[in-house]
């Protein structure tokens, strides 16, 4: 009896241990899902180590992270590659896409054409009859020519 008891709390031991390591992000797990590591992240110049950090954060990005993390990415507009605003804006098409294609069409026109076609993107990969609708808003030809490709 005392070794049945045993090797059960042993079993619950490590199934705890086992969860725990699963389910419970470590310390370094947190600081990349912190605003300040999506920050550090924009200007790291190794684009593997970028693409890692940016999309660790951006995995788990909420509503309210939005405007710091925002507010960082504008800042190094001029420095975004497309991936980069790809990744964004998929994070952010999970709760808004229409406020995300909204807000990067009043981006200056150098860097408005890739804002508008990653957030057409991001938004059709989430609710593709949706974006088809907004596409059909757009009123330029050109324009909609543009973000439908």
């Amino acid at each position: 009896m005392r070794a049945t008891a045993a090797t059960l709390w042993l079993l619950s031991l490590v199934a705890v241990f086992a969860v725990a390591h699963y389910l419970v992000p470590s310390a370094a797990e947190l600081r990349l899902r912190s605003t300040d590591s999506f920050r550090s992240a924009l200007d790291e110049p190794n684009e593997l180590v970028r693409t890692y950090r940016i999309a660790a954060f951006l995995q788990n990005m909420s509503e309210a992270q939005l405007p710091d993390a925002l507010e960082a990415l504008e800042a190094r507009r001029l420095w975004l590659s497309p991936e980069d605003l790809r990744l964004f804006t998929l994070a952010w098409a999970r709760f808004d896409p229409a406020g995300a294609l909204a807000h990067l069409s009043t981006w200056p026109d150098n860097a408005r054409e890739m804002a508008r076609g990653a957030a057409i993107y991001a938004w059709a990969c989430y609710d593709p009859a949706a974006a088809l609708q907004a596409l059909d808003s757009v009123e330029s030809k050109s324009e909609r020519a543009q973000l439908q490709s």
